[in-house]
């Protein structure tokens, strides 16, 4: 159940945003951000720590904001003359992750890797296959 809506998110996209770039419907990205929260909340729970409503409210409309702001940049500068513009240096993600105090939102955001160790013992120190028993 989304915590956030989509008037929200598009009052945290700034005045005027949606009145020059039609915003359409926030919902998928809406869901999107809902799903992301319910797992953090999850790996929260596992550590012990829980978050507010209205932090969670707050991390579910900054991560909608994210999620609408990849396929439609912010301008921090616009100029139509030579067509030119400058993007939003910060992300509304980078936000969320310093919101939450849990960190699980960054671990989940980046995602695991797999990683490969040798257990056994250094090619000096093994036996030939020949030699063994």
């Amino acid at each position: 159940m989304a915590r956030t809506h989509s008037t929200a998110v598009q009052e945290l996209l700034g005045p005027g945003y949606c009145s020059t770039t039609p915003c359409g419907d926030m919902e998928r990205y809406i869901r999107h951000a809902t799903n992301m929260i319910d797992r953090m909340v999850t790996c929260a729970t596992s550590k012990g720590f829980t978050h507010t409503t209205a932090e969670l409210f707050d991390l579910e409309t900054l991560l909608a904001a994210h999620y609408y702001t990849i396929g439609d940049p912010l301008y921090v500068s616009r100029s139509t003359g030579a067509a030119s513009g400058s993007f939003q240096p910060r992300s509304y993600k980078e936000e969320a992750w310093e919101a939450d105090a849990s960190g699980c939102l960054r671990s989940l955001a980046k995602g695991g890797r797999a990683e490969i160790v040798w257990l056994g013992k250094k090619p000096s120190t093994q036996i030939d296959y020949v030699d063994r028993d």
